[in-house]
């Protein structure tokens, strides 16, 4: 999905679409607190969170979750917040679905090892999660239901500019001899008449006999089999 976004313009223009929707008409903060809510703007202001939360928002709506680390929690007093790579990140649960901990793994994905983990505690991590199925902790984002008809759209696209390459101009059919007349051109002949079609220019003008007929190939619009 990530790699969609980054090669995929549409697929970039669309993400970065629904961000400006969700975050440009603004946000505030209230509480029954005023001190409290004038320390959270504050907050919030110094750390300049548009622009963390478009972050968060953007990881969301792309890989399907976003996650939030939020620093300085154990003195209970938030000093800064961090986003935090999905493709990285891993939840623990118990039995009932019950979030234990979230697990950010730095190492191969085809081995895990505790040294190469940091764990967080449930409090420490902030995780925004997008089209959820079920019970199913992960989100899936917007753009991984989508990836088959994506995948479908890219594979038709690079199938046309293969063809319209090679089909781009209009391949000669051409006829040495008479067979009527029982002329009939030899190896050599057939060789040396190819080898005149393999440096093709944009402009090439053709002097011929009689016995000699040149037709070309029309294949009509090419890109008409993929228009629809």
């Amino acid at each position: 999905c990530e790699d969609l976004y980054e090669k995929n313009s549409f697929v970039l223009g669309a993400i970065d679409k629904f961000v400006d929707f969700i975050v440009g008409g603004g946000f505030f903060v209230t509480s029954e607190d005023e001190r409290a809510q004038e320390i959270i703007e504050q907050f919030m202001n110094d750390i300049n969170f548009d622009t963390i939360l478009r972050a968060w928002i953007k990881e969301a709506l792309i890989k399907g979750n976003g996650y939030i680390e939020i620093v300085g929690m154990n003195n209970k007093v938030p000093t800064e917040l961090k986003i935090l790579d999905a493709k990285n990140m891993y939840i623990k649960r118990n039995d009932k679905g019950d979030i234990l901990a979230y697990n950010q793994h730095f190492g191969s994905k085809m081995r895990y090892s505790s040294k190469e983990m940091i764990t967080f505690k449930p409090d420490e991590i902030a995780h925004l999660a997008i089209n959820c199925v079920g019970n199913n902790v992960y989100g899936l984002g917007i753009v991984y239901p989508n990836h088959v008809t994506l995948a479908n759209l890219l594979k038709a696209e690079k199938s046309m500019h293969t063809l319209m390459k090679r089909k781009a101009n209009s391949p000669y059919v051409i006829t040495l001899g008479d067979r009527t007349k029982d002329i009939m051109p030899t190896a050599d002949d057939i060789q040396n008449f190819g080898t005149n079609l393999e440096y093709l220019e944009e402009q090439q003008e053709w002097v011929v006999d009689d016995y000699t007929r040149i037709q070309a190939l029309d294949f009509g619009n090419v890109g008409d089999k993929f228009s629809k």
